[in-house]
């Protein structure tokens, strides 16, 4: 399985926000680790790690996100963007309407 993405350097939690930009302190051991690495061999999430130095209100935003698991295949960004990669009405409009053919437009709304 693919890595994916750096759990502290990402915006994968929410929109904009990096944890690393957060007056955190990121124990040693977990300073490298990837999203895909704060997750048990059960599949679960390690909240008990992740509790002893995240705030409360980032840990209910990740058991609120489903953890990475090899069956759902890799990490990836789903949002193909407009030419600067951001979230425009716009883009997303003429996507839908069929103007803009995006492979990944596509898969992210496949249902």
């Amino acid at each position: 399985m693919e890595r994916g993405f750096r759990a502290w350097d990402h915006c994968w939690v929410e929109e904009d926000l990096k944890i690393a930009d957060l007056e955190i302190d990121i124990p040693t051991h977990m300073s490298n680790c990837m999203v895909a690495d704060l997750v048990e061999e059960s599949g679960n999430w390690q909240i008990s790690e992740l509790q002893q130095w995240l705030p409360s209100d980032i840990i209910a935003k990740i058991i609120a996100i489903p953890a990475p698991q090899e069956d759902y295949g890799n990490d990836v960004s789903v949002w193909p963007g407009g030419k600067s990669g951001d979230f425009s009405i716009s883009y997303t409009y003429n996507a839908m309407c069929g103007f803009i053919t995006s492979d990944r437009f596509d898969k992210c709304y496949k249902v």
